[in-house]
């Protein structure tokens, strides 16, 4: 069994004093966009919280995310699982820019396992830490990594808990006054309402995120079980 540590640490500043087992959790929207591509099964995929790497990145890339405040990077589609599932991206090389779980990405110094998770792999993640077994870091990633947000708090202590999907369907009200829910709207293309519904879901997906470190990127995969 693995030795989940019970304190929740969040973004950067957490990542940074995270050990060899991570979790790095971000509902809204890192993780449900992540396995809305992998489940499209591109050909490579890469997350960064640098835009540099989406400025320098090859022509034949497709380009995830938000551009930087001022920024004049050009974006295929922004940080959401609705609009990437809009896209075929069968076969395809995707990098993806993502403030919050990038940037807790970037910050990791000494991690050799690393996870993503959100609600809708909860499950399997967890799985995967039991099997696995040893002491996991749990890292709410939060608003760009810095501020604290309740959906990845309400995550993270599921993660921890006994069942997981019972402890985020009795909590789940917590969520109604959350700021991020502010930003969506049925009538935004970066933040349509359909992504709330997915990033919310207790449905559960059998995906395990790997995050494997590139160079100065991060390689995202899924885990053959």
């Amino acid at each position: 069994m693995s030795s989940i540590t019970e304190i929740i640490s969040h973004g950067e500043i957490g990542a940074k004093n995270a050990g060899r087992n991570v979790v790095i959790i971000d509902v809204f929207r890192a993780v449900p966009t992540a396995i809305a591509i992998l489940e499209q099964k591109p050909s490579v995929y890469y997350m960064t919280s640098d835009e540099n790497n989406v400025r320098s990145s090859k022509p034949d890339f497709v380009r995830i995310g938000k551009p930087f405040m001022g920024s004049n990077v050009h974006y295929d589609a922004p940080n959401s699982p609705t609009r990437v599932s809009e896209f075929d991206l069968h076969g395809q090389n995707i990098i993806h820019r993502t403030a919050g779980c990038g940037s807790c990405l970037d910050g990791l110094l000494d991690a050799k396992n690393v996870l993503l998770c959100s609600i809708s792999n909860i499950q399997a993640t967890r799985y995967f830490m039991d099997k696995h077994g040893g002491k996991w870091d749990i890292i709410a990633a939060g608003h760009q990594g810095n501020k604290p947000v309740e959906e990845d708090n309400l995550c993270a202590r599921a993660l921890v808990s006994e069942d997981s999907i019972r402890h985020i369907k009795t909590n789940m009200h917590r969520l109604k006054n959350s700021e991020s829910l502010l930003r969506f709207s049925v009538e935004s293309d970066e933040y349509p309402l359909s992504d709330v519904n997915i990033c919310l879901s207790t449905e559960q997906l059998p995906t395990v995120i790997f995050a494997i470190k590139t160079g100065n990127l991060w390689k995202l995969e899924v885990h053959d079980k």
